[in-house]
C-alpha cells in the first residue's frame, strides 16, 4: 500500500516498439501487461473482454498515457509487512489517498491522504486537512470497488481495537528479532 513497497522501476525492451535510452516517469501497474501484450502483438480480442488495466504502448511509443487513477486493492492482511490491516489507494497525479477498511472510529474507515510530490516517504497524512479532496478520490475508490466487482472486507466483531496500533502500520518487524516478534504477538 506504501510507496516503499509499491515504487519500484520497470524496465520494457520491445524492439520496434521502444526506442533506446527513452524514460518516462508515467506510474503503470502490473495489470497493465496483459493489455500491452494484447495491443502490441495486435491480438484480436473478445467482442466484450474487459482488462483489469491498460496498454502502455502509447508510453513505450515515446507518447503518454491518459487515465484517470492506478488502484491497488488489499482486501486482506498480507502479513508484508507485519501490520498492514485491508486497505485499498487510488493515485492520481501527485495524490494518493489510502482507505483503511473499519480502521477509524466506531468501525468507519480511515484515510490517509499523500501529496507523493511533496512526501513519497508518506509522512505528513494531509487528510484533515483536505476533506474535499478526500472525499473526492474515495469516490473514485468506490466506482472502482463497484466496477470491479470488488468483494469488500466487513468488519470482524471479534476485533478487539485495544489490540490495534496504527502507529505500527505499514512497518515492518526484522525477522529473528525476538523482541519484534514478541510485540507482534501482543499485537495479534
Amino acid at each position: 500500500m506504501f510507496e516503499g513497497g509499491t515504487r519500484v522501476p520497470c524496465v520494457i525492451s520491445w524492439p520496434g516498439l521502444t526506442s533506446a535510452g527513452t524514460r518516462s516517469d508515467t506510474i503503470i501497474q502490473s495489470e497493465d501487461y496483459y493489455p500491452t501484450l494484447i495491443d502490441g502483438l495486435a491480438i484480436k480480442t473478445e467482442k466484450d473482454q474487459r482488462f483489469d488495466g491498460v496498454s502502455l504502448t502509447p508510453i513505450l511509443k515515446g507518447g503518454h498515457l491518459e487515465r484517470e487513477a492506478v488502484f491497488q486493492y488489499f482486501p486482506h492482511n498480507p502479513g508484508v509487512p507485519d501490520w498492514l490491516p485491508p486497505a485499498v489507494s487510488v493515485h492520481r497525479g501527485d495524490w494518493k489517498l489510502i482507505r483503511l477498511f473499519h480502521g477509524g472510529e466506531k468501525g468507519a474507515h480511515r484515510y490517509l491522504l499523500f501529496n507523493l510530490k511533496d512526501d513519497l516517504s508518506e509522512k505528513s497524512d494531509l487528510a484533515s486537512k483536505q476533506p474535499d479532496l478526500v472525499n473526492g478520490l474515495n469516490a473514485l475508490i468506490g466506482n472502482f470497488l463497484n466496477e470491479t466487482g470488488a468483494v469488500v472486507p466487513i468488519p470482524n466483531p471479534a476485533f478487539n481495537p485495544a489490540s490495534y496500533h496504527p502507529e505500527e502500520e505499514g512497518k515492518q518487524i526484522p525477522k529473528g528479532n525476538e523482541k519484534g516478534k514478541e510485540k507482534a504477538k501482543r499485537s495479534a
